[in-house]
């Protein structure tokens, strides 16, 4: 019996194909990056500002390319990149680094938003201390289509 059932969803999935007629050839993704910027961001450009969380150090950058077609049909991704020791490192923001002095320890929080001709970065504490900016921080911002 078990042979016959197995011969009857053999014969079954042979001739039962869930293949239809092939389609059109489908986009390949080469144009898909569209741009790819690379920032510095100083001290001085992070000013201490209070957002919707509060107290956040925020950072905008005019990117004059970043269009309402962009905007509204593309994506944008920002990555924070760092050089740890011998070779550059990159991460899809938003990100969250651990950090401690042997005292006290806390997480740093990077974020973005944009806009039509630029984006923010903000830079945020989880123990609200802010006596010192992030420093210099290098960012790739890349647009999608």
């Amino acid at each position: 019996m078990k042979k016959v059932l197995f011969s009857f969803l053999a014969v079954l999935f042979l001739f039962a194909s869930c293949e239809g007629p092939p389609g059109r050839d489908g986009r390949d993704g080469r144009d898909t990056v569209r741009m790819i910027f690379d920032y510095e961001i100083r001290n001085s450009n992070w000013p201490l500002t209070w957002q919707w969380t509060g107290d956040a150090y925020v950072s905008v950058i005019s990117i004059p390319q970043l269009t309402r077609q962009i905007y509204e049909n593309g994506v944008v991704m920002v990555f924070h990149e760092w050089f740890d020791g011998s070779i550059w490192r990159q991460q899809p923001l938003p990100q969250s680094i651990p950090q401690g002095n042997g005292v006290d320890l806390w997480t740093e929080h990077l974020d973005f938003d944009y806009f039509i001709g630029g984006i923010r970065i903000f830079y945020t504490n989880s123990d609200f201390f802010y006596e010192m900016s992030p420093g210099i921080r290098f960012f790739r911002v890349v647009f999608l289509m």
